[in-house]
């Protein structure tokens, strides 16, 4: 039977009560107090207002019943051994930033749920400043720079570069990151690692130590920054920050390491792409920068930052430069020992149709012979240049021999494309070498005009083995 007051339901015969638009005193008005003691994990409901929770080990804490608006209250007591919880990811605390639980024994947690219903806003209040846990021992920089309390750029720890250069579409991806691990023996120590990366000549992966020398690491190698050696963990934890914010970017939250090599980690990625002609991108470059925050947990320990490093990914892809088919490429003919003249395109279909094992060769600088080690096809639309009155036949930036050196029709290509060829821009005056093949002999040629026209074409480029040079329409050229 329900209970009406001036027609409306006060009581329904479920015992629900609705005040709404009530107002009046009360004397003796206190929620029901749901007391559990949590080991492991446990789940609260949002039907209960006021929860007594004692924890007798780390404890992962879940919600049930959430609905927009409902709001409880978590007593915590992390008892004298300092134990601690680990929060839904639903909750969001102030500033993204998770109270310190090893800073008091006991708090008072409000948590209310927002609007959607998923996400929890949660604050706390600490009280009395001993937690009962043990301090955690400071452990020692093996190596590297360990971050300040408020890290930068300056605390550079470890660095990871892949650089990519090809035609055509090329990317470059390039990740590093941080892991905390117990060890073999007793302790846990935080080691950085290149995880990709082409790991090649062209990568650099570097770590750094206290004095701020480099070093080099191989990709997919540990190197050690910091180490204890007295107290095993139980967990370990890695939280990813933004440099300069402090926004949160990635929670490991808190991971086993109950053998060997085994915890947190967290990682920061850049990632390049670039495609000659087609977007007109011919380069591209990214870098991310993060700090890496390293928590400990061990039983009597009080949850301990152990550490921070900030790491730095940089990955740059490059699309180089190329000549279109009916660029007469000096290839050699090693059974007659003579140079034969042949159109990319032809010179890319006898590459393509070749018998399994078959090398084929090309004339470079100063009549030296060089394998072909690659052939590439691919079309483009761009800026292709002439010069001296000729059809266009190269695209920007690649190099021409002269009498001063390596020069280009576009340094700024040039030097993205190549940079580790010294190169300078190609004007006007300058004096190009040339090979005439039929008195086999090599002759300097004036550059009197260079034009260009923005053209859709099938190109091609070739990588060459030894000093990587060869010969088109005559021009000594290099190929990286």
């Amino acid at each position: 039977m329900s209970l009406k007051i001036s027609g409306n339901i006060a009581v329904s015969n479920t015992r629900e009560l609705d005040v709404t638009g009530a107002s009046g005193k009360y004397d003796d008005w206190h929620p029901n107090v749901s007391t559990s003691s949590a080991g492991t994990s446990i789940t609260l409901s949002f039907d209960m207002p006021y929860h007594q929770l004692n924890l007798t080990a780390a404890t992962s804490i879940s919600f049930s019943n959430l609905s927009v608006g409902r709001s409880t209250v978590v007593h915590l007591d992390r008892s004298t051994s300092g134990y601690t919880p680990s929060w839904n990811v639903a909750v969001k605390w102030p500033g993204g930033t998770e109270p310190t639980w090893s800073s008091n024994r006991y708090w008072i947690v409000n948590l209310i749920v927002g609007i959607g219903g998923s996400i929890i806003f949660g604050s706390a209040k600490g009280f009395e400043g001993s937690s009962g846990g043990a301090t955690y021992p400071a452990g020692t920089v093996f190596i590297g720079r360990p971050a300040t309390s408020t890290p930068s750029i300056a605390d550079l720890a470890g660095v990871s570069e892949d650089i990519s250069s090809d035609i055509g579409a090329v990317s470059s991806i390039s990740t590093c990151g941080i892991y905390f691990l117990k060890r073999s023996t007793t302790g846990s120590y935080i080691r950085f690692r290149v995880t990709t990366g082409n790991g090649g000549a062209d990568s650099l992966h570097n770590w750094y130590t206290p004095a701020g020398l480099s070093n080099t690491i191989a990709s997919n190698v540990y190197q050690t920054f910091w180490y204890e050696d007295t107290v095993n963990p139980t967990h370990t934890r890695v939280v990813k920050r933004a440099l300069g914010t402090n926004t949160l970017l990635t929670d490991s939250g808190w991971i086993s390491s109950a053998t060997t090599d085994t915890g947190a980690s967290g990682f920061v990625t850049a990632q390049a792409a670039a495609e000659a002609g087609v977007s007109g991108t011919t380069s591209d470059s990214d870098q991310q920068n993060a700090y890496f925050e390293c928590w400990a947990r061990a039983t009597g320990y009080a949850d301990t930052l152990v550490a921070k490093f900030v790491c730095q990914a940089n990955a740059s892809a490059t699309s180089q430069a190329c000549f279109t088919g009916d660029v007469l490429l000096y290839k050699w003919d090693t059974s007659s020992n003579t140079c034969i003249q042949t159109s990319m395109i032809q010179a890319y279909d006898e590459w393509v149709n070749r018998e399994e094992n078959e090398t084929q060769y090309v004339l470079g600088q100063s009549n030296n012979v060089k394998q072909i080690l690659r052939f590439n096809e691919f079309g483009t639309t761009e800026l292709i240049y002439g010069i001296n009155g000729s059809d266009p036949f190269v695209t920007g930036g690649h190099p021409f021999l002269t009498t001063d050196g390596w020069k280009c029709t576009n340094i700024e290509r040039g030097n993205q494309n190549y940079p580790d060829v010294e190169l300078t821009q190609l004007e006007i005056g300058d004096r190009l070498i040339k090979y005439d093949v039929d008195r086999n002999e090599y002759y300097e040629q004036e550059v009197l005009n260079i034009t260009s026209s923005l053209l859709t074409k099938m190109v091609y480029l070739i990588d060459v083995g030894g000093d990587d040079t060869y010969i088109a329409n005559g021009y000594i050229v290099h190929n990286k």
